[in-house]
């Protein structure tokens, strides 16, 4: 078994790759974004607990208010067993009129193939310069 030290670089590795695949899916305004989620997926996003249905519609919505140029900025990961990561940090979007816009995450995603969202706490957006 190798030292945890070897191990945590490729499963960061691993989310990195979440974030970056869906951030170019959201920036393509792709509506097939189910398949990033897992099928109990549960958001908290302000004070609103939300289903993975609910969550899903709200991306679309943000597709059709025309926010996009999304950006993750991870300042911790945690791995809690062999595939199950927590991290946390800033999410950035543009919105239409171009005014930058961030909110607070963590997240746990999963999975023994491509990791997948589990769970997502998110705080409500506000404008940033």
């Amino acid at each position: 078994m190798m030292p945890r030290e070897t191990q945590l670089p490729a499963r960061i590795d691993r989310v990195d790759e979440l974030l970056r695949r869906f951030g170019e899916d959201f920036d393509r305004k792709r509506t097939d974004m189910a398949r990033y989620y897992s099928d109990d997926f549960r958001a908290v996003v302000g004070e609103e607990t939300v289903d993975r249905e609910t969550y899903l519609a709200a991306i679309t919505a943000m597709y059709d208010a025309g926010i996009g140029e999304i950006a993750f900025e991870v300042d911790h990961y945690r791995h809690l067993a062999a595939d199950l990561c927590l991290a946390s940090g800033t999410t950035y979007v543009r919105d239409s009129g171009g005014a930058r816009h961030a909110s607070r995450f963590t997240f746990l995603c999963g999975g023994t193939g491509d990791m997948r969202f589990v769970h997502v706490h998110s705080s409500a957006a506000r404008e940033v310069r």
